[in-house]
C-alpha cells in the first residue's frame, strides 16, 4: 500500500508512482468516502476534482466533497493498493471487496453506499440542512 493525501495529489507530488497500484481508498480516518479502481489511480483521482484526463462531466460527488470541505479535505488520506493487497485475482473483484469491506458513503457501483449521513464534521454539497438524508447528485 502506498499512502498520501488529497492534498499531496492535487499539488503533483503522486505522479509516476508504482503502476500495480490500480485501487484506491479516500478516506479521512474512519470515515471511508470512496473506493475506486483504474490503471492510473492519481489522474483519475484527478479527473474526480475536475482536473486531468478522466474530466468528462466536471467534478464527481467526491470531487464536490473535497471542494466543499477545502481546506480540511487536502489532508483526508488516499489509500494505494495492489490487487494482491486486497486478496482478490481480478482488479473488478479486488474493488468490490473493498467496496464490501468499507461500504464508502459516495460510492454506487455494487449498491453498498453507506447508509445513513455522513457525521456532522463535513460539509455536503448542496445540502440545506447539513447531512440529513441529503443525496449527492
Amino acid at each position: 500500500m502506498i499512502g498520501t493525501t488529497i492534498g499531496a495529489i492535487l499539488d503533483g507530488e503522486c505522479i509516476g508512482l508504482d503502476p500495480s497500484h490500480r485501487l484506491y481508498v479516500v478516506r479521512d480516518g474512519a470515515t471511508v468516502f470512496y473506493v475506486g479502481q483504474s490503471r492510473d489511480p492519481v489522474e483519475r483521482l484527478l479527473g474526480h476534482m475536475g482536473h486531468g484526463a478522466w474530466v468528462f462531466y466536471g467534478k464527481s460527488s467526491l470531487g464536490r466533497m473535497v471542494e466543499v470541505n477545502m481546506p480540511a479535505s487536502q489532508s483526508w488520506q488516499v489509500e494505494l493498493l495492489t490487487i494482491t493487497e486486497c486478496g482478490a485475482c481480478d482488479v473488478a473483484d479486488a474493488e468490490q471487496a473493498l467496496i464490501d469491506l468499507h461500504t464508502p458513503h459516495l460510492n454506487i457501483k455494487g449498491k453498498r453506499r453507506r447508509s445513513g449521513a455522513l457525521p456532522n464534521c463535513y460539509k455536503v454539497p448542496g445540502a440545506r440542512v447539513a447531512n440529513q438524508g441529503v443525496v449527492l447528485e
